[in-house]
């Protein structure tokens, strides 16, 4: 009986640790922009809004956006769009589609988002260019904004993640974590009734 207790508990504790570190890949300031170079060759050169490059309002030339967003934090405002473009590749397969995720909504994949891509970009380890255009209109509190790629074998990866009109935190998390840390003290009440009918 202690053997299955223990296992349950740890299953339990298991579930909680995974739930607390779900969707958010830097939770201590999301206005930050989060890459994943381990796993992607990735260049994010450009960001629009409303089609226009910020680049070319005081942001400097084309090229690590980045560390433009994160030193001109975007307020939405009345923007229809943002768009991400830059080029993108998984070193351990081939990006096939490129979409987008709002918060820990589901990804959005659109086969337009995907561009002709030069030798260079291949050369360096890119699948493809990405122009990766996301909806805000009507956004008004702080939203996280993930860019994923999808993988010939169906497999979705983040590859760049920033919050826009400020710092993102996901309302979600607390309140999971609570409920499996209530499963868990759930788990060793049970125990210790069993405990005692069993003497």
């Amino acid at each position: 009986m202690k053997k299955i207790l223990a296992i349950a508990i740890a299953a339990v504790l298991t579930v909680a640790l995974c739930v607390s570190a779900a969707a958010i890949h830097n939770p201590d300031d999301t206005t930050k922009v989060w890459f994943d170079r381990e796993n992607l060759n990735i260049s994010w050169d450009t960001v629009y809004i409303d089609g226009q490059s910020q680049m070319d309002l005081g942001w400097g030339g084309d090229g690590s956006a980045h560390e433009k967003v994160e030193a001109n934090p975007i307020t939405v405002g009345s923007a229809e769009t943002i768009t991400i473009r830059g080029w993108a590749g998984i070193k351990e397969g081939k990006a096939v589609e490129f979409g987008y995720r709002l918060n820990e909504g589901e990804p959005v994949f659109n086969a337009d988002f995907a561009k002709t891509t030069e030798d260079a970009v291949i050369n360096a380890g890119g699948d493809s260019r990405f122009e990766i255009v996301v909806p805000v209109k009507g956004l008004t509190a702080p939203t996280l904004i993930t860019a994923v790629a999808k993988g010939e074998d169906g497999a979705v990866c983040d590859f760049i993640e920033f919050s826009v009109n400020g710092q993102y935190t996901n309302p979600g998390t607390a309140d999971a974590s609570v409920i499996a840390i209530a499963a868990v003290a759930c788990v060793a009440l049970a125990g210790v009734v069993v405990a005692k009918k069993v003497r």
